[in-house]
């Protein structure tokens, strides 16, 4: 959906087209995604993502349980990380 944000704010490259996507996952398997799908909500939400990513300070930790146990960095790392 990135992709077709991206195409939509071109302007004059998609001007007049309907931008379709889809997304392949192997040879067997393909999902349509319909032209409303990168929609302004979705750019506001990219945006505020390449936001975060990119500021200059990092963003608020908020250690739990179950966010710290998919987490591979180790607590001698990370203190606030939570153990289970």
């Amino acid at each position: 959906m990135l992709y077709m944000l991206f195409l939509q704010v071109q302007g004059a490259v998609t001007e007049g087209k309907t931008v379709n996507g889809e997304v392949y996952y192997g040879e067997e398997h393909t999902v349509a995604i319909t032209p409303g799908a990168a929609s302004k909500e979705f750019g506001d939400m990219a945006e505020c993502l390449i936001g975060r990513i990119t500021a200059k300070t990092p963003p608020r930790k908020v250690p739990s349980a179950a966010e710290c146990s998919f987490c591979p960095i180790p607590q001698e790392y990370c203190p606030q990380r939570v153990e289970i």
